[in-house]
């Protein structure tokens, strides 16, 4: 935003039903005045925040301005304390907002708009007696001699109210990029990229408006659902557990103090592939996952004139299934297209399900984030396809106990690691061992060495997704080409390893099996 005005006009113009609470002309003039007072520009933004926490408690309630009393006011900032994320209701803050109220509360009462101003100073005399904070503690919470008070108070929000969220997501993205462009996530920048674009090239952002937006789309990708090499989790969760949390090897307590909270909101957020199905009077659309049926209602950046039907949305959902990040993806995509891109998901799903006890659509969307994205680019595309029809005898699989404290399991998760392969790639070879283990295999019949390289050979070879030659296999497992061979051949007769074999596929190679069908 330019200046304070912008954000002024942003806010009416979002919902004008705040005009109700505070006409505009009000809080724009009452600005105005600040600002011939002395006020500078930040001030100004200051001041601006404190009139919309005003108006967030207002919202709340079925007070008017000029109905609130100094009890009511006590409990204002009771709530914004609970309620708001940047208002901590500690001294200092309490004393800012209160006067700034207090001069608000002049200014309307010179406009004839409330016929006492004395509310705000009279609250400030109950909270700020003696130069120090009573009543209310720095959470929001009522002092134990003031507990009664949590009855009368007005009920929290559903969710955490968030002020100037797009300075913040400037803030925390600028840190995160610097974060991530260091030389240790090279790799990792690398294989995302390769994931994201996949086949198709640059071609899943061709309906990206700019240079900048294609960046940023996969960014967003990387941040938010790609999983790190060497740690399994989404580089979004290792920054904040970094540069967020007190044990963090990069702790930095401002910048956690001012956007950890929004932090986890991100980190709260999945990836879902929706549909639009109406409209509400407030202006949300009503939409429905494209998986799962489930129905939410999200503000979505798009144009009063935008035409929804036959469109498929794609992006993160957060804030209790309320709002969604920035980046969001939409595909005009024919009806029976969008059929048999279902029906295409919903094999999928079942296929690879047999790694999880407990399967749901959230799962696969957290672990299969390109196999959504890739396939509903291709549907969408109309590009020649023909229907899921993979065969696997291991539909009721019955994964061997985990153990990865054996020799084998250390050897594997030091080969692969050291050759680029991921955590969850160790895990899953892993898990081949385990089950190898459980079928009774003659341990004997090889060395802990060769046995590892047989587990890696096949786990590539299932997979399809590598170019690894054998000779190259066998070099960094340190065993002969041979000897490799025979004892994968023992590995896939006796556990009736198959061609991107559900129980050990990785996203890699899910794309690869699904791709062959198309390409």
């Amino acid at each position: 935003m330019d200046n304070v005005y912008d954000l002024v006009e942003d806010f009416y113009g979002h919902d004008p039903g705040w005009n109700f609470l505070l006409r505009r002309e009000y809080a724009d003039g009452f600005l105005r005045t600040e600002a011939w007072r002395g006020k500078t520009t930040e001030e100004l933004y200051d001041i601006w925040d404190q009139l919309t926490m005003l108006c967030l408690y207002l919202g709340n309630t079925e007070l008017m301005l000029g109905d609130m009393s100094a009890d009511d006011f006590v409990d204002c900032v009771a709530w914004c304390g609970r309620n708001v994320s940047e208002f901590e209701a500690d001294y200092e803050h309490t004393k800012y907002f209160l006067e700034t109220c207090a001069r608000l509360y002049e200014y309307l009462q010179k406009k004839k708009v409330i016929s006492d101003d004395g509310a705000p100073l009279d609250a400030a005399a109950k909270l700020l007696d003696g130069g120090t904070m009573h009543i209310v503690n720095p959470d929001g919470s009522f002092t134990d001699g003031h507990k009664a008070r949590t009855r009368h108070t007005v009920p929290d929000a559903a969710n955490k109210i968030f002020l100037n969220v797009s300075e913040r997501m400037q803030e925390i993205y600028a840190a995160m990029h610097e974060f991530f462009t260091e030389s240790q996530f090279s790799i990792d920048l690398e294989r995302a990229s390769v994931l994201y674009h996949g086949v198709f090239g640059n071609a899943l952002n061709e309906s990206a408006k700019s240079r900048d937006e294609a960046i940023h789309s996969f960014w967003d990708y990387f941040l938010m659902d790609y999983r790190l090499m060497l740690r399994d989790m989404h580089p979004l969760e290792y920054f904040y557990r970094e540069v967020c949390c007190q044990d963090g090897g990069r702790y930095d307590a401002g910048f956690a103090k001012r956007n950890r909270d929004i932090l986890e909101e991100f980190i709260s957020a999945r990836l879902v592939m929706f549909t639009v199905e109406g409209f509400t009077d407030e202006g949300a659309y009503y939409c429905r996952d494209f998986l799962s049926g489930e129905t939410y209602q999200l503000n979505l950046p798009l144009s009063d004139d935008f035409d929804t039907t036959d469109m498929l949305f794609i992006g993160h959902i957060f804030y209790n299934g309320n709002m969604l990040t920035d980046n969001v993806r939409g595909y005009r995509i024919e009806r029976v297209n969008a059929l048999f891109l279902r029906d295409t998901l919903k094999r999928t799903y079942e296929w690879v399900s047999v790694q999880q006890q407990k399967p749901t659509w959230q799962w696969f969307s957290a672990s299969y984030p390109m196999v959504l994205r890739n396939m509903a680019f291709l549907y969408a595309a109309g590009i020649a396809h023909r229907n899921f029809n993979n065969y696997t005898e291991h539909t009721r699989y019955s994964p061997a106990p985990y153990h990865d404290d054996t020799l084998i399991a250390g050897l594997l998760k030091n080969i692969m690691l050291k050759n680029y392969f991921s955590v969850a790639d160790v895990r899953l070879a892993t898990q081949m061992y385990c089950d190898l283990q459980a079928a009774g295999i003659e341990s004997g019949a090889y060395s802990e060495t060769q046995w590892a390289a047989g587990i890696i050979y096949t786990f590539i070879r299932l997979n399809g997704a590598y170019t690894f030659f054998d000779e190259h296999i066998a070099g960094f497992c340190g065993v002969t080409p041979e000897t490799m061979r025979k004892a994968a051949q023992k590995v896939q007769q006796v556990l009736n390893v198959e061609e991107h074999d559900p129980r050990y596929s990785n996203e890699e190679g899910l794309l690869v099996m699904l791709m062959s069908a198309h390409i």
